[in-house]
């Protein structure tokens, strides 16, 4: 079984970005936390154990 590969949060945000300037919405980011939380979760889960990380 291969490792996953981790979108880092540059990546994230730079979608964010691309995908508001072709279908509109707002730009920048309202709270890093939850970001970085949300980024974090799947790694834990599969740190331990959990094959499905969606």
């Amino acid at each position: 079984m291969s490792h996953p590969k981790w979108l880092s949060r540059q990546n994230v945000e730079h979608i964010h970005e691309t995908v508001v300037n072709l279908a509109g919405g707002s730009q920048g980011l309202r709270d890093a936390s939850l970001l970085e939380s949300a980024l974090a979760r799947p790694k834990n889960q599969y740190a331990y154990g959990e094959s499905d990380t969606f």
